[in-house]
């Protein structure tokens, strides 16, 4: 029976990252922009929609008179990848556990 050698790939693999990226930045899309952005709007007291703003990121909400213009993030955004990281990493730590070689 062949004996059965240590892989030489990294644990946590680079495509992971990739698609945590992309999820990221589609999410931050999805919550700080449309319906998501006119209530994050409405929640600061601003009657107008919002629209995405990439530089501060969030929504930009403009609104008064004279007009006043701020960027709020949307908080649920925050809280979406943070648990995705959080189970990112507990499935990591469990098969580090499992094998702390990374032969699987």
């Amino acid at each position: 029976m062949p004996v059965r050698e240590a892989s030489a790939r990294p644990t946590t693999p680079v495509a992971a990252f990739v698609v945590y990226g992309a999820l990221t930045l589609a999410s931050f899309v999805y919550f700080n922009s449309g319906s998501r952005g006119i209530d994050v709007c409405l929640e600061n007291g601003y009657a107008g929609p919002g629209h995405l703003s990439w530089w501060q990121p969030g929504t930009e909400c403009t609104g008064g008179e004279p007009q006043i213009t701020e960027v709020y993030l949307n908080t649920t955004f925050v809280v979406v990848p943070a648990i995705v990281v959080f189970l990112a990493l507990a499935t990591w730590a469990i098969r580090l556990a499992r094998d702390p070689r990374g032969t699987h």
